[in-house]
């Protein structure tokens, strides 16, 4: 059946008796078992309209636990589009789907609508049938679809439901004062730096070229590469020229770049500073921006979950992405009058699981709760001791620093060149070449089980084509059998981390 909730076109008596119809459908979703493709969506938009529902099986996510590797939607929108899980499991030809995308403007015929909404739900009940086949060969995999992912579509729905309050006051204060004083002064510097550079900058005063300039407040990132580069003379680091224009990107890691080459000069290094400092700045007001564009009529940011973002099993998050919002910033979300809110992370997670599934037993021994030590030893703390050459008693802040993307990188077998760049791009430590070999040699030597243990999980993805993690959940790196040898590299990496992430 179709029932028009809400056209145009629905007939009068659905209108006259829609209380009544609102209660038997609140019934039916309620106690019956309850099919959905992406049933978040589903679940917000019939509580919207005062139905009572609850989902029993989304066939999205059961086709993501299945194989991350292929799309999850449920139709390609056309014959050329990517096929979708009725295409690829079903048989079914494309093309079958209307074009949603102008539902805002363009109202569909009632019988067209309701047809589309029909196929809609019967192919879904057929990916069902078909999933659950699947599920009967991988109980595992059916244990974790049923006992964390179908309760995890509730907990997003009311989630997705409740939104987050902001202190807009807050955010409306800091940037129109005191961050936007601070943007300015530093755009001055920068404009003055770069206009007494341009004589010594042709391209820039090339006559088929307008003046460059900032516009609206900013420098645009195609002059400001020009201007670095031909008009301060700072080097190009080759490999990272933009792929749309090939120009000289200006990305944070390669201002880092450019910082380490120029280290010997206290001006240059000062000036590339500045300009970090900037683009952060920059970045914190897109983030406010973004909430703003973002902000619903209540007030509040409801931003949209998906666990299907990714491949490893971890959340995403759009529309806008709260999940990334730099520390300062957080400040701004706030609880509704007389109650709180708690941030909860668990402390060093991914080295405590890395431990007992190598079973490496300096960390389990680290990690052991002690009287002396109730949570535990500091597992960087132990790490900084042994490639800095110090007690742990010596061990500060700064060293304790340097001890997290040692373990962060090397507990998943990164090389000491890929090392060398995570610490610099992710945590702001610079490492030479020679220090990098030193600190990974040291690291598996204070840490003997782990080398073996990667190597195990390797194989094991080689020979079956996946690796399995501790709570059933399957990764198949896609290139694992790549003739291209990087491609592979990154597969067998795959293969480390994901038993751990997922």
């Amino acid at each position: 059946y179709v029932i028009p909730l809400q056209h145009p076109e629905t007939p009068k008596s659905i209108k006259d008796a829609m209380p009544s119809i609102r209660e038997k459908l609140g019934h039916l979703l309620t106690t019956k078992k309850t099919i959905a493709h992406r049933a978040q969506f589903d679940l917000l938009w019939l509580r919207a309209k005062g139905v009572r529902c609850k989902a029993s099986f989304d066939t999205k996510y059961a086709g993501h636990i299945l194989d991350e590797n292929v799309p999850t939607k449920l139709k390609a929108r056309s014959p050329e589009d990517v096929p979708g899980q009725v295409e690829m499991y079903l048989g079914v030809p494309s093309g079958y789907s209307l074009d949603m995308s102008q539902a805002d403007t363009h109202i569909w015929p009632l019988r067209e609508l309701s047809k589309y909404g029909g196929m809609d739900a019967a192919y879904t009940w057929r990916l069902r049938i078909r999933h659950l086949r699947e599920f009967d060969k991988e109980p595992r995999l059916l244990k974790l679809f049923a006992n964390v992912t179908m309760p995890a579509v509730e907990l997003f729905t009311q989630i997705e439901t409740n939104g987050i309050a902001v202190d807009w006051d807050y955010l409306d204060t800091l940037f129109n004062k005191k961050k936007k004083g601070k943007c300015d002064k530093k755009l001055k510097k920068i404009t003055d730096t770069f206009q007494a550079s341009m004589p010594a900058c042709p391209t820039v005063w090339a006559d088929d070229l307008p003046p460059m300039e900032p516009i609206d407040g900013d420098w645009d990132t195609d002059d400001l590469g020009i201007l670095l580069h031909d008009g301060l003379g700072y080097p190009v680091i080759e490999a990272k020229r933009t792929k749309k224009t090939h120009l000289a990107s200006l990305k944070d890691e390669v201002l880092l770049d450019i910082k380490a080459d120029v280290s010997a000069d206290e001006e240059a290094v000062g000036f590339i500073d500045l300009l970090i400092e900037y683009a952060d700045l920059r970045k914190d007001q897109a983030f406010v921006e973004g909430w703003h564009a973002a902000k619903k009529q209540d007030g509040r940011i409801h931003a949209t979950y998906h666990m299907d973002g990714t491949v490893t099993g971890r959340c995403s998050c759009r529309e806008p992405n709260m999940q990334q919002v730099p520390k300062h910033l957080r400040r701004a979300f706030i609880a509704r009058p007389g109650w709180g809110l708690l941030q909860v992370d668990y402390s060093q997670l991914e080295l405590r699981l890395a431990a007992e599934d190598a079973i490496e037993k300096v960390m389990l021994a680290i990690f052991e709760c002690t009287e002396a030590h109730p949570r535990g030893g500091d597992i960087h703390t132990a790490t900084a001791a042994i490639v800095a050459g110090v007690p742990e008693s010596e061990v500060d802040s700064a060293l304790r620093k340097k001890g997290k993307p040692v373990n962060f990188g090397f507990l998943y077998s990164m090389s000491a060149r890929g090392f060398q760049h995570y610490a610099r791009y992710s945590y702001g430590v610079f490492f030479t070449m020679e220090e990098a070999e030193a600190a990974k040699a040291a690291f598996f030597a204070k840490y003997p089980g782990l080398q073996p243990w990667h190597k195990r999980r390797k194989q094991e993805c080689v020979l079956t084509g996946e690796v399995v993690s501790v709570v059933g959940r399957k990764r198949r790196p896609d290139k694992i059998y790549s003739p291209n040898r990087e491609e592979q590299s990154r597969a067998l990496r795959q293969a480390i981390n994901s038993p751990i992430q997922g």
